[in-house]
């Protein structure tokens, strides 16, 4: 070839070399890209059969947008499917390292927060009393599995809030820490002898010797709140709800490695029973009412739980009137301190509290509207909430009434009586 054909012979090597490039990144692009480029998010419902879609079924039952806050200042976001399939990957994974059955890792999602990574739960009362960022973050439960802002505070001290938060949204890491500590507390149950523990509800023995039903007690309340709360069926609802959810997910995916405990139905409880580890409006009047009918009186914090202070304070006052000192707010505690042996009006038959529903609720809401001049204005729709908690608590001021926050007897007989307005 001669000087004249040099052109094309470059030209030649020059296509030669670009193509040469061209295959090599091909094949460099076909590795690597599926690590750089973003993940494509899909839409589509998974398959009735798995996980991912008992969790999208629960977020149906609870159609939570972003922003709303349901009770217990529980701020719940929509689950997309793709969100829903990640969890399920992630719970098999978990489950696999920590020997445990699928299901019964899934069921705790369930319970926790309706399968949602942003889930955000706020202890109402040391949220009120938090005074920075860092104690209103201590003050709530966080992510997939509900983590406590305290313990990841403790386990990550350095970390900035957005970095804990961050933590606990991360789906992956919600899932380990839930499986770790599952994995422990089942551990632990597989050991514990319920029937030798003092003070445990019959009905209640058959759970507690199920180390799937105990470790689910355990991981809401504690090991030690776990053993305190067999005495007291309600306050077990929470291991009972991760068993229903267990046993919905074996439904629509069949049992896997082990299926969910079954337990004979029980009956209902009486709802003026409260006892230790009960928690609610009632429990808040309960302990409301204490602190007013005691002299001196117990300086009971109104925050609803029923904890031993509650228990100590309720027991004195049995004994005080001639009760039998139980600790528990039975029927005949309750009818002593409303004081019902002076009812007239049918309306206190029984206590109205925070929580209540129905057609009492609305005649309540109705007569404070009608007695309360200075602003308030309730919507009459028959749920006792905050709004109609603090109106009842602004009308027994004005009438010089314990402010108890229900609506007992004195109550009662004072807006039956009161004249429109204050």
């Amino acid at each position: 070839m001669g000087i004249k054909d040099a052109p094309g012979r470059i030209l030649l090597e020059t296509a030669v070399v670009v193509a040469a490039l061209a295959v090599v990144n091909a094949v460099y692009l076909a590795a690597v890209w599926p690590r750089i480029a973003p993940a494509t998010r899909s839409d589509e419902p998974p398959a009735e059969n798995t996980i991912a879609a008992a969790l999208l079924a629960s977020n149906a039952i609870y159609p939570f947008r972003d922003g709303v806050v349901r009770k217990g200042y529980s701020t719940i976001h929509e689950l997309d499917p793709e969100t829903a399939r990640e969890i399920e990957r992630a719970l098999r994974r978990a489950a696999d390292r920590a020997k445990l059955p699928v299901n019964f890792l899934a069921a705790h999602v369930l319970q926790e927060s309706t399968g949602d990574p942003r889930a955000e739960f706020r202890n109402p009362a040391q949220w009120a009393e938090a005074g920075d960022d860092r104690e209103r973050f201590a003050a709530a439960d966080h992510g997939l599995v509900q983590i406590s802002g305290r313990n990841l505070l403790a386990m990550f001290p350095d970390d900035s809030l957005d970095a804990l938060k961050a933590r606990a949204e991360d789906v992956g890491f919600a899932v380990d820490f839930l499986a770790d500590a599952v994995r422990e507390n089942l551990d632990w149950a597989e050991q514990v002898q319920a029937e030798e523990r003092p003070g445990v509800d019959p009905r209640v023995l058959e759970k507690a010797r199920d180390p799937y039903w105990l470790a689910a007690l355990a991981y809401n309340r504690g090991r030690g709140g776990a053993l305190s709360v067999l005495g007291n069926r309600r306050a077990c609802r929470h291991a009972d709800l991760v068993v229903s959810a267990w046993a919905a997910i074996d439904a629509r995916t069949g049992p896997g490695s082990a299926p969910a405990p079954v337990f004979p139905p029980e009956p209902p409880d009486d709802p003026r029973l409260l006892a230790v580890g009960d928690a609610g409006g009632r429990v808040e009047a309960l302990q409301r009412l204490l602190n007013d009918r005691l002299s001196p009186g117990p300086d009971l914090k109104p925050d609803g739980n029923f904890g031993p202070a509650t228990r100590r304070a309720l027991e004195r006052f049995q004994t005080e009137n001639g009760l039998a000192a139980t600790g528990e707010a039975d029927v005949e505690a309750w009818e002593k301190l409303l004081g019902l042996k002076y009812a007239t009006d049918r309306d206190v038959e029984a206590p109205l509290t925070l929580g209540d529903r129905g057609e009492r609720v609305e005649r309540l809401q109705k007569l404070l509207n009608a007695r309360l001049a200075s602003g308030s204005d309730l919507k009459p729709d028959g749920n006792f909430g905050p709004a109609t908690r603090d109106a009842l608590i602004r009308f027994q001021q004005s009438h010089a009434l314990p402010t108890v926050g229900a609506a007992d007897a004195a109550t009662w007989q004072a807006l039956n009586s009161a004249p429109d307005s204050e």
